[in-house]
């Protein structure tokens, strides 16, 4: 990581901490940085907004996209306060962004992730998990 990865990764922290601070959702930021500069951010707003899926991520990929005026977020980079859930990874591999950054709070780490690489592994490893437990209740 470089000192602009840091910088937006500090960025996705602190609107984390601004949701949390105001009420607006759970402790969750994130930004899209485009050419080295911000062009969408976001943080979590599912019980202010009363919208499950107003997170982070989803938040921010809509911003960034009605910025841009595109559907696709190519050669943006996403930069999460944590690692997305399914629904967000959906959100960030029909985006098409180059890579995502996200830290992980337990250990302070942030990885770097080929997107469709990272997302068709959570996916398939989700679909082994939802199997696994399917069959140890029937």
């Amino acid at each position: 990581m470089n000192e602009n990865d840091i910088a937006f990764m500090r960025r996705a922290i602190e609107l984390a901490q601004s949701g949390v601070d105001n009420d607006q959702g759970g402790p969750f930021g994130c930004v899209v940085v485009k050419d080295g500069r911000i062009v969408g951010e976001g943080y979590n707003q599912v019980t202010s907004t009363n919208d499950p899926t107003a997170h982070a991520e989803i938040v921010a990929i809509r911003d960034a996209c009605r910025r841009l005026k595109s559907f696709q977020l190519t050669d943006c980079t996403v930069y999460t306060s944590c690692e997305p859930c399914p629904m967000c990874l959906g959100a960030i591999y029909w985006a098409r962004p180059a890579a995502i950054y996200f830290a992980q709070p337990e250990f302070v780490v942030v990885h770097r992730a080929d997107v469709d690489g990272y997302v068709m592994n959570r996916v398939v490893s989700a679909l082994f998990d939802w199997y696994a437990l399917s069959r140890k209740t029937k």
